[in-house]
């Protein structure tokens, strides 16, 4: 059961799923996906990292991507936000 979050989405950003590696390696680009989102943008030598607020009902992964401002960062954590009697609110990612 989807809760309602009273968390307000001013952002959009792209969710690009990871379908794969080809023969090399590399990660092959899957299915591009724009949401509402609450963005947080920090720099810090040289290095943005951004913390952003999804809908409980997108499905991310640390092996997908996101784009925001025409620039793509890696997602390197995915936490779920749970309210007191544990339903899912909103889903928190970090990306650099």
């Amino acid at each position: 059961m989807n809760s309602l979050s009273l968390v307000p989405f001013n952002n959009r950003i792209t969710v690009i799923t990871n379908a794969g590696l080809n023969m090399w390696g590399d990660p092959i680009e899957g299915i591009r996906t724009t949401v509402p989102s609450r963005i947080t943008v920090k720099t810090l030598d040289d290095k943005t990292v951004i913390t952003a607020i999804l809908r409980s009902d997108v499905k991310i992964s640390i092996a997908d991507a996101v784009e925001y401002r025409e620039k793509v960062y890696q997602v390197v954590s995915v936490e779920n936000i749970e309210d007191v009697a544990g339903n899912i609110l909103n889903v928190k990612i970090t990306a650099r």
